[in-house]
This record gives C-alpha cells, sequence and structure tokens, in this order.
C-alpha cells in the first residue's frame, strides 16, 4: 500500500530537487509502525481473529498512518520544507481515501456497534461519518487550491479530522479498558491531527508567485 502511495508522488520539479526529499523512508517506517501497534493491540492483547486482519487490522493501521503523517507534513510544512510537506500530503489523502472505502467496506454493527442503534446509525456513528466524509473533501480541495484558501482549507481539514475522533473519545479516559494498557489509536490520531492543526495555524508559510505547497 505504501509502495502504491509513493509511486504516485510527483517526480522533482527541478534539478535543485533529489530523491531524498521524498518522503518514502519515514513513509514506510511510520506505517509498519501503526502496523504493528494495530496487531498488538487489537489481536495480541484484543479479541480480534487473524481473519480480520486483511481488512480491520489493516485499516485501523491506515487511518492512523494517515493522520502520523498530516502531522509530519505539518511538521515540515512549520521547518519551510515546502516540497517535502505538499509530497507527504498527497501520501495523506491517498490514505484517507483507501481508509475511506474499507470503513464504508466494514460499516455494519458487529464491527462498529457504538455506531448503531435498533433502527440504524446512532448519532454518534453519524457525525463521525460526517466528519470523516468532509475532511476528506477539504483533503482532496488541498490540491486544488493556493495561497490564503490553500491554508484554510489544511487547516479546515485537520480540524474536521479531529471532529471525526472526538466521538470515539469515551474510551480515552479509562486506561484500565485499554488492551495491553496501549492507548486507543483514536486517541493517537486525534493527537496527531490536533498538532497538525496547530503548526499549520501558527506557522503559515509566505506565498510564493502562488506556489501550491
Amino acid at each position: 500500500m505504501v509502495y502504491l502511495i509513493v509511486m504516485s508522488m510527483p517526480q522533482p520539479e527541478s534539478a535543485l530537487e533529489t530523491p531524498s526529499t521524498t518522503p518514502w523512508r519515514s513513509a514506510v517506517f511510520v506505517f509498519v509502525l501503526c502496523g504493528i501497534y494495530a496487531l498488538l493491540r487489537y489481536s495480541f492483547f484484543g479479541p480480534v481473529e487473524p481473519q480480520h486482519w486483511p481488512t480491520y487490522i489493516s485499516n485501523k493501521a491506515i487511518s492512523v498512518f494517515a493522520v502520523c503523517m498530516l502531522a509530519l507534513s505539518g511538521w515540515n510544512y512549520a521547518k519551510g520544507y515546502t516540497l517535502r510537506s505538499k509530497q507527504q500530503g498527497r501520501m495523506v489523502w491517498h490514505a484517507a481515501l483507501i481508509h475511506s472505502g474499507l470503513s464504508l467496506a466494514l460499516l455494519n454493527g458487529d464491527y462498529y456497534p457504538k455506531f448503531f442503534a435498533d433502527n440504524g446509525m446512532n448519532f454518534l456513528g453519524e457525525s463521525v461519518i460526517l466528519c470523516g466524509v468532509l475532511a476528506s473533501y477539504a483533503l482532496w480541495q488541498v490540491g486544488n487550491l493556493c495561497g490564503l484558501r490553500h491554508h484554510q482549507f489544511k487547516c479546515l481539514a485537520c480540524a474536521l479530522a479531529l471532529l471525526h475522533l472526538l466521538p470515539m473519545s469515551a474510551s480515552w479516559i479509562t486506561p484500565m479498558q485499554w488492551y495491553g494498557f496501549m492507548p486507543p489509536m483514536s486517541l493517537i490520531s486525534a493527537l496527531a491531527a490536533g498538532t497538525a492543526l496547530l503548526l499549520y495555524w501558527r506557522y503559515r508559510q509566505p506565498d510564493q508567485s502562488n506556489q501550491k505547497t
């Protein structure tokens, strides 16, 4: 999955850009770390059986990977590495797209009982879906905008990602119920989304001939 995402990245735009600016190493490291964490928390310490690894566990890993890369993109943006930030932002969009598809495929009461009532999805579940879809839309729009509006949609995507995660916060304050005392991946994702939002909001890079960063 990471290979496909990295291969979709744009090539360096000038001779001054080198392959080292392509953040594939950090992407592979983050994805492997997220995958190992998901397996340990939900399968080794939790109740998830191996038959659910291909989609359920992968979806967990991909979702956290997307938000961690969003925070890493924000960090590089704050440091002035705009090309690297842009490449990582594209990774976020592709990972979010895969996450959305897998989540919709798994969306039922057996996988997500907290999101469903007797007559369909409850308010919590519909809020999660709405904010997730809007966050994906904002990420898509980031690539089509420049200048102030481009920056605003980056912040909007981070805020919507955070709102997408907040309805899952009930488990964040009950560490005794965490599988293997490992924090929920939704909590990790929320911290990453909040970090990205602060970085993008605080460190807006000046426009460079309306170049998208």
